[in-house]
């Protein structure tokens, strides 16, 4: 049986499957296998959702404030992951984190391995969509470290995936192309939602290496995986924001604009900033007439939405656009805002772009405004007022599962950041800084 095969039989079984689940639409949520069935029914109705708002209350619903998290089996149940992932696609970034952190405490007090892998690796997810890349790597690292080690294949693809896209933020190239040389699959990536997600990375990589052909044929074929599959809401995939770019370098313009405008009619209708911002950067992207109108919105939608990575990329795009319209002043200042939530973000490559069109705008590169707490990551500040709240390194790497030589290089880089030597200079130094979102 095909890979396509296969997925349109999952697809035919799953429309009667969500319309059996209606059937259970008035049960009162009494019991455990109650309130999985809803929890169930809430994803399938999100995921038909037409906008985010609604597909939000349904999961928020499916959630049932944590209950389902601690009646279910985490390491054997999809459910509570399916709607992690539909909280991510619609800015549920809080409630996505606060439901894992849950999971991944009640996964450490079973001493379940699979559980731990699962939501640590999904805490990933999380992390990158903030743009928290430091944070994203590391538990991407952790959970495919757990999961090869105990042999369980479900979920390496999808870690992986995730540092490839982690490594092309920092510029490692290089490992991004060993990560993906590593899960032994070759140039055949077969279909399923893992498996399609480190299609899309690839895609990714490609085009940060210049191989543009081979990166829009990944995105495109990753869409047309993605929307077969009938695993999440169509208006919420933004890979044609990512493959319009690279089709208007190949010279295939008219595609290109075609392609970035559909999906921001698709971004609107869902509704989420965050892809509302993404996709009129992409819109900016192929269009030279209407760039600085689309990246100032992009700008101002971005800075409404959770994803600091992506507002960072419009900044700084925004930027390089205002020095090449000889508006040197605005540029700069648009490019030292992109170059701090750059290097918050730990977006190394993104920063060196800004830094570079500082430069060329007549900027100082070398020196980002703004406090210094201001550039502490969202990882380092929260490793930071644990060890002011009295916990030892080994407390924290517990706490935050993560190993005790990132916390020590975490407090390293605070230390640094913040012009400190020790964490006995840290509570006072963090009480005078401004809250980090």
């Amino acid at each position: 049986m095909s890979s396509m095969t296969a997925i349109r039989m999952a697809v035919e079984r799953r429309a009667p499957a969500a319309t059996r689940l209606e059937r259970y639409a008035d049960l009162a949520g009494a019991t455990p296998a109650e309130r999985l069935v809803l929890a169930s029914l809430g994803f399938e109705r999100a995921r038909a959702s037409p906008s985010a708002d609604e597909a939000s209350a349904h999961l928020d619903a499916a959630l049932a404030g944590g209950r389902l998290i601690a009646e279910q089996e985490l390491d054997v149940s999809g459910t509570f992951y399916l709607l992690v992932l539909g909280a991510l696609a619609t800015d549920g970034l809080d409630v996505a984190q606060a439901s894992l952190e849950q999971a991944l405490t009640d996964a450490i007090e079973r001493a379940s391995i699979p559980a731990i892998a699962f939501a640590t690796l999904f805490r990933a997810r999380v992390w990158m969509r903030r743009g928290d890349v430091a944070a994203a790597q590391e538990d991407a690292r952790t959970a495919l470290r757990l999961l090869t080690a105990h042999d369980i294949n479900l979920g390496a693809a999808l870690a992986s995936g995730l540092l490839v896209r982690t490594a092309i933020e920092t510029g490692e190239l290089d490992a991004a192309e060993q990560a993906l040389h590593d899960t032994g699959l070759g140039d055949e990536i077969p279909s399923g939602l893992a498996f399609d997600e480190l299609l899309e990375a690839r895609g990714l990589l490609r085009i940060a290496q210049g191989r543009a052909r081979e990166g829009v044929d990944d995105l495109c074929e990753f869409g047309r995986r993605d929307e077969a599959s009938g695993a999440a809401n169509p208006l919420a995939s933004r890979w044609r924001s990512s493959a319009a770019p690279a089709l208007a370098a190949l010279g295939a313009t008219d595609e290109a604009r075609r392609m970035a405008a559909d999906d921001l009619d698709r971004a609107r209708q869902w509704g989420a900033a965050s892809s509302i911002g993404i996709a009129l950067r992409a819109v900016a992207l192929v269009d030279d007439a209407a760039r600085l109108d689309r990246l100032g919105e992009a700008v101002d939608v971005l800075e409404a939405s959770p994803g600091r990575l992506a507002h960072a990329q419009a900044l700084t795009d925004l930027g390089a656009a205002l020095r090449r319209a000889n508006r040197r002043s605005d540029a700069r200042t648009m490019l030292q805002r992109g170059l701090e939530l750059a290097e918050r973000s730990g977006a190394r490559a993104l920063a060196e772009q800004a830094r570079l069109e500082l430069r060329a705008a007549g900027g100082r590169a070398g020196s980002v405004d703004g406090d210094a707490g201001g550039q502490l990551t969202t990882t380092e500040r929260r490793v930071a007022e644990l060890a002011v709240s009295g916990r030892s390194n080994p407390e924290i790497a517990q706490v935050l599962f993560v190993t005790r030589k990132t916390v020590e290089t975490h407090l390293g880089h605070v230390y640094r950041k913040l012009d400190i030597t020790s964490r006995h200079d840290l509570a006072a130094v963090l009480s005078g800084l401004s809250g980090i979102s």
